[in-house]
Order: C-alpha cells, then sequence, then structure tokens
C-alpha cells in the first residue's frame, strides 16, 4: 500500500476528482439517496448541536477527508492527515464515518 501525505490541495479537489469518475446526483432524483443523506444529516446535527461553536466550513472538510479517505481505499493508498485533522473536522468526520459503516 502507498503511502501519501494529503496536503490542502489534496482535499479541496477531491470531491471534483470523485464527481468526474463517479457523477453527482441529478437534480430531482435526491429522494432515491434520501436514507443515506438523512443519516449523515441527522450525525452531522447531533455533532453541531453538541460543539456549536464547529462551524459549516469544518463540515466541509470533513467531507472532503472521508472523499479522499474513500478513494484511498479505491485505490490502495493509505493517506496521512497529521496536520489537516483539527476538533471540529475530526468530530464530524467520525459522524460521517459511522453513516457508512458503525465500525470504520
Amino acid at each position: 500500500m502507498k503511502q501519501i501525505k494529503a496536503n490542502n490541495y489534496k482535499i479541496e479537489k477531491i470531491a471534483d476528482k470523485m464527481s468526474k469518475k463517479f457523477g453527482k446526483i441529478k437534480k430531482g432524483e435526491e429522494a432515491n439517496y434520501s436514507l443515506e443523506l438523512f443519516t449523515m444529516e441527522s450525525n452531522l446535527l447531533k455533532i453541531h448541536r453538541k460543539y456549536p461553536k464547529y462551524d459549516s466550513r469544518k463540515v466541509i472538510e470533513a467531507i472532503n477527508i472521508l472523499l479522499l479517505k474513500i478513494d484511498g481505499y479505491l485505490n490502495n493508498i493509505e493517506y496521512n492527515f497529521f496536520g489537516q485533522l483539527d476538533d471540529a473536522n475530526k468530530a464530524y468526520l467520525e459522524a460521517l464515518q459511522t453513516c457508512c459503516a458503525p465500525f470504520f
């Protein structure tokens, strides 16, 4: 397994890369994914209620980090997030990871 240090550029660009590779949810088809999206939204809301100072920017960072982790699993890459994770985006990241797999 190849190890790569994650940097801000990789984290910011992963959403575009993944949407080009796998596509986006088309407008009007959101209902097909409502169960998965509701679970994510619910877990994120729980974290925000527990820590109201954590802002939406940290949610976006957590989403991008999760996408980068998924990309790593698909491509046999282990990303090192040292220096990228703080308390806020780490809390949101853990909430999102439990939506994917409870034992993540």
